[in-house]
């Protein structure tokens, strides 16, 4: 899912002369790329508020810009392809095993980490004390899930990571794009009008037609 904005360059050149014109172009891919990067790391500062334990770095560092060129006036916040999980938080939608995996997991009486989710190698170093835990079903038990359970003397085993599961469901929680389009209006036109004025500094007088 994707919101453009399109800006009019002809409606900006009609009041201008001709040396003015000719540092329009010049002038939006400067603002257009500013205030883009200003959107990345707005996202990124605000995306604590919408993540229980805030964002890793390795989150933020997703969210990446396409620049525009003075030739080609298009550019782009997105999210990078390796960080699927962005787009869900974003978006909502069906989360399905990476390439390579067969099933996902899911915290059930997990303790998480800082960020919300299950600390590194935690179900596999669980698995492997297997006085505490065992991986699979409680025997006599079909009906539980599959997943890592806690061994108890007195008491039936406790599910602490549920596996095999074959997708989940996500709704939209980070409201990306309104914080975006929000950020990009509140500050292009600012930002324009200061790229148009440097580059006017430094602006050559254009050369008329050669006399006979």
């Amino acid at each position: 899912m994707h919101i453009s904005l399109k800006i009019d360059t002809e409606e900006i050149k009609r009041t201008l002369d001709d040396l003015q014109r000719s540092q329009v172009q010049f002038s939006l891919s400067r603002a257009i790329n500013a205030t883009m990067f200003g959107t990345q790391q707005w996202l990124k500062d605000t995306i604590d508020n919408y993540v229980e334990g805030g964002a890793t770095p390795w989150t933020k560092r997703g969210i990446w810009v396409r620049k525009s060129t003075k030739k080609q006036l298009y550019a782009a916040v997105y999210i990078e392809d390796q960080r699927e999980y962005l787009s869900l938080l974003a978006f909502g939608g069906t989360r399905t095993p990476l390439r390579g995996m067969n099933y996902l997991i899911g915290p059930v009486s997990q303790r998480l980490n800082k960020y919300g989710n299950i600390p590194r190698n935690t179900l596999k170093k669980k698995a492997s004390n297997d006085r505490m835990y065992f991986y699979g079903k409680p025997k006599g038990r079909n009906n539980r899930p599959h997943g890592l359970y806690k061994r108890f003397k007195r008491k039936p085993p406790e599910l602490v990571i549920r596996t095999n599961i074959k997708s989940m469901e996500y709704e939209a929680q980070w409201p990306a794009n309104k914080i975006a389009v929000d950020y990009f209006k509140r500050h292009f036109k600012k930002t324009y009008n200061k790229a148009f004025r440097e580059a006017m500094k430094t602006a050559r007088p254009l050369r008329g037609p050669k006399g006979f």
